[in-house]
């Protein structure tokens, strides 16, 4: 049997029924009104009157034994019907019970309220289904999983995600574009990586220290020239270098050039000179220059 607890509350109102007197002689007359309640004289039996006109017994004798002190049973259907200007209420109870072999149903045609002072609980052996929109005015505390519109509780990482009319979990693979030149793969530890083609990059100084440098270290070796060495070294020697330097607006060594020379897995030298010297040797002289290093799988 399922059980469901309301609490009195839930319930609330006044139910307005007549209270009559009525000789016990009279009371095998099918003369009462629906609802209003008997008191037969002089036995003190409790009658309520039925739809037939029967005065039904609520109180069956003198004793204290009647609708209030004694459990009892309904052998077939019964319907009670108000009118909308009636309420029917239940108060004081320590706890209220409502036992039923089947489905327990609460209508209303407009709204139904359910409050608490510390907390509702609704349990059901096979779950419990909310077939409306239903909105959430607070936080909002799962302590179980998560099911999606196909019934699966996902795993962990997962991202659930909406189809238009439900949801579905993601694997984070799913989310991976099958293009060759995609760069985000995933990882060992369950995430997604993005393998970036720049691997080392930096702005040196014309002494060789760096203003910032990353994925490698930087000095001054001579004149004009300096030295990057990466702090993880290459598996080849076919990475890309790209080299730049600020101009020098015409002032002194006015035709400057940068070129990159010693290019090893673990790093390469720059040459930084003067380049208007017809067939002469250039003229190195230290600059400030900045470099960037890509390669890819």
């Amino acid at each position: 049997m399922k059980h469901f607890r309301l609490l009195p509350f839930l319930l609330i109102g006044y139910l307005s029924m007549a209270q009559n007197t009525i000789p016990d002689i009279e009371t095998s007359t099918n003369t009462a009104g629906e609802g209003d309640i008997y008191i037969g004289v002089p036995s003190g039996n409790v009658y309520i009157g039925l739809s037939t006109g029967l005065y039904h017994p609520l109180k069956v004798s003198a004793s204290t034994t009647n609708l209030y002190t004694s459990d009892g049973s309904i052998a077939t259907s019964r319907q009670i019907t108000g009118n909308p200007e009636n309420y029917l209420w239940f108060n004081n109870f320590k706890q209220f019970y409502i036992d039923v072999a089947s489905i327990y149903r609460l209508t209303s045609g407009d709204n139904i309220h359910l409050e608490a002072d510390n907390y509702i609980r609704l349990s059901a052996d096979n779950g419990i289904r909310l077939q409306g929109n239903t909105s959430v005015s607070k936080d909002l505390s799962l302590v179980g999983r998560f099911i999606d519109g196909s019934f699966n509780n996902g795993s962990q990482g997962d991202i659930l995600s909406t189809t238009g009319t439900s949801t579905k979990w993601l694997h984070k693979s799913d989310l991976l574009s099958s293009n060759t030149e995609n760069s985000i793969t995933t990882v060992s530890d369950g995430g997604l990586y993005y393998q970036s083609p720049v691997k080392a990059f930096g702005k040196i100084q014309m002494n060789g220290t760096a203003n910032k440098i990353k994925g490698a270290i930087s000095k001054r070796i001579g004149e004009g020239t300096y030295e990057i060495t990466f702090t993880t070294a290459f598996n080849h020697n076919n990475y890309i270098i790209q080299l730049s330097q600020p101009s020098r607006k015409g002032a002194g060594y006015d035709d400057p050039g940068i070129a990159y020379y010693d290019q090893s897995k673990g790093g390469f030298k720059v040459e930084i000179g003067d380049n208007d010297n017809s067939k002469k040797s250039r003229i190195r002289f230290d600059s400030e220059f900045m470099f960037v290093i890509m390669d890819y799988n």
